[in-house]
């Protein structure tokens, strides 16, 4: 995603798999924190409409407020404040940018939710592998989708720290790239007979 919204149309693989960790980490402390307060919606929308659906309204706060916690994590010096200025400032700014967006990860997410449901209540192994492929789809769509957003957003003012590239390190000469010395020892060789 920090590809996408620095403007990059290539991703960039990491060359050493702990490097992910770190991001790992990150995303799953944003989530916790728009977590929290769709689990309060959540239970107060199923106290109130005496329904366990009322916990569906739970993913409302939860699709609005995790794109903008993870900009605003990305956009801030600490990647531990999940509230900047300027991302709120930049969705003031665009505003169908928010709405637009809510749509798209909210059928994303009806897909996901869809698919999950049918598979625990069919218990069919080829649904589950579709539903495995599906899932994985949606998540690259919709990093992809937050990544045009946080482009979008930096387009119109805000500031987008650009990842930078690892050099990659030259590889060390192997011996069909020593050919140099032995021929040119024996030329010299053969000059002096």
């Amino acid at each position: 995603m920090e590809d996408t919204a620095g403007g990059n149309d290539h991703y960039q693989r990491p060359e050493i798999v702990t490097d992910w960790f770190g991001s790992l980490i990150h995303l799953a402390y944003v989530g916790f924190c728009a977590f929290l307060p769709s689990v309060a919606v959540a239970a107060i929308a199923a106290t109130i409409l005496q329904n366990p659906w009322g916990m569906a309204l739970g993913l409302i706060p939860a699709l609005l407020l995790f794109p903008i916690f993870l900009l605003s994590s990305m956009a801030g010096t600490s990647s531990m404040a999940v509230v900047h200025g300027e991302v709120l400032a930049g969705f003031f700014r665009k505003p169908l940018l928010l709405p637009v967006f809510f749509l798209a990860s909210t059928f994303l997410a009806a897909v996901c939710l869809g698919l999950g449901y049918l598979t625990f209540v069919t218990s069919n192994f080829f649904l589950a592998l579709a539903t495995g492929f599906v899932w994985a789809a949606v998540l690259l769509t919709y990093s992809r989708l937050l990544g045009r957003v946080a482009w979008v957003l930096s387009q119109s003012g805000m500031k987008v720290r650009k990842r930078r590239k690892k050099r990659r390190k030259k590889s060390t000469p192997g011996p069909e790239d020593w050919g140099d010395g032995a021929e040119g020892s024996q030329a010299k060789i053969s000059e002096t007979i």
